[in-house]
């Protein structure tokens, strides 16, 4: 083969084989810098998880101390409308002590709005069906609360009607609360 072509062909062997050490270490040098890209979004995506474990956290400890602070303040209106039952089942409604007890009772409760102001502060912790039932609670409650400023007077059979009504209100609202607080609990 004469002289230039053989200069030709080293010429194109010496940039090939350049070309191609070029390449290999391009390549190495981008899987480093793409394993430290990756590892570095790997950090801030495990960065943002726990944030986020974080907030939810809290949220789920919120949810919880609602969930609980609302079932203690069912139970104390349940524990009025009981007393409601008992005054008029039980025909001590022709005790003018009973009454007095009752009503005084009754308007401690009444009077204690830390029960609506409660539940509209933790509203958005509740599933909605529990306070739509909420919703009804607190109209009864509200009705029974009037009677007994009223001192029941001549209204005795509804106030009675009201407070069993409520009753059976409060018993579904508790029994949908425990089951809410064990599935946040993850309990079954």
């Amino acid at each position: 083969m004469p002289e230039p072509w053989n200069t030709a062909l080293a010429v194109i062997a010496s940039l090939g084989g350049g070309g191609l050490i070029v390449l290999s270490l391009s390549s190495w040098l981008g899987k480093i810098w793409a394993s430290r890209i990756l590892v570095k979004e790997q950090n801030n995506l495990e960065m943002i998880k726990m944030e986020r474990q974080i907030i939810f956290s809290k949220l789920h400890e919120e949810q919880a101390l609602a969930i609980k602070k609302l079932y203690s303040e069912l139970l104390k209106i349940e524990n009025a409308c009981s007393l409601i039952v008992h005054f008029f089942e039980d025909d001590m409604k022709g005790s003018q002590r009973a009454k007095e007890l009752l009503n005084k009772q009754l308007f401690e409760h009444g009077k204690s709005n830390y029960f609506r102001m409660f539940y509209k502060e933790n509203e958005i912790f509740f599933p909605e069906s529990l306070c739509l039932l909420i919703n009804e609670i607190w109209e009864s409650d509200s009705m029974i609360w009037f009677h007994a400023m009223t001192n029941f007077d001549g209204d005795e059979k509804n106030a009675l009607e009201t407070a069993k009504d409520l009753n059976k209100k409060i018993e579904i609202a508790l029994d949908k609360i425990k089951k809410e607080f064990r599935i946040l609990l993850g309990v079954k």
